[in-house]
């Protein structure tokens, strides 16, 4: 009977403790060992020893394969103005606060199912811009004159909706004399004002 050339991989144990067991001529080599086919995981460190996983990358695909049909840019989000002065700091700057009226906030509920498309960051925009819109009119029918400390909050609220909270201080400010009052323009219309 001849002898099997030597293989390095024959020569240790895989893993520290385990009993090294010869494998015999003709025999598939262990996982991990040269000659195996087995690709060990990456490690979140940054690779496997000397045997790399493949990098993936995203290529576009060939224009022959393009759709007949042309895509529409995604509409843009736009500005929307406020009735009070909105501030994610603690004071309205040039202005001194003259009574905390307390937190407002304003509560929507959307649906949790959402697809990415073009129109996504679209619509989350207008989720907050809602939500901050009715923070805004809880605010207003307080008697603030401004809002300090704004942000915002959401989490789920079922297995198929979440909400987002606008929230914030309500506040007054004392009068500045020799200027006019803080001028925000009106809020523009939205559809659902139609």
């Amino acid at each position: 009977m001849s002898e099997a050339p030597y293989q390095p991989w024959q020569s240790q144990p895989l893993h520290p403790g385990q009993p090294y067991v010869p494998t015999p001529p003709g025999a598939v080599p262990p996982p991990g060992a040269p000659g195996s086919s087995y690709s060990p995981p990456m490690s979140p460190y940054g690779g496997a020893g000397p045997r790399q996983a493949p990098h993936h990358t995203y290529a576009p695909p060939a224009a022959s394969q393009s759709s007949a049909v042309p895509q529409a840019a995604p509409r843009l989000p736009r500005y929307v103005a406020h009735a009070l002065p909105v501030s994610t700091t603690s004071e309205i700057p040039g202005r001194t606060v003259a009574r905390l009226l307390g937190p407002v906030v304003g509560t929507v509920t959307r649906p949790r199912d959402l697809q990415p498309n073009p129109e996504l960051a679209l619509f989350l925009t207008q989720i907050r811009q809602d939500a901050t819109r009715a923070m805004v009119e809880m605010a207003r029918q307080a008697g603030a004159d401004a809002i300090i400390g704004f942000a915002y909050a959401g989490g789920a609220i079922s297995s198929m909706s979440s909400e987002i909270t606008a929230y914030g201080t309500a506040v007054t400010l004392e009068p500045v004399p020799d200027e006019p009052a803080i001028a925000v323009p009106a809020p523009a219309p939205t559809a659902s004002d139609v």
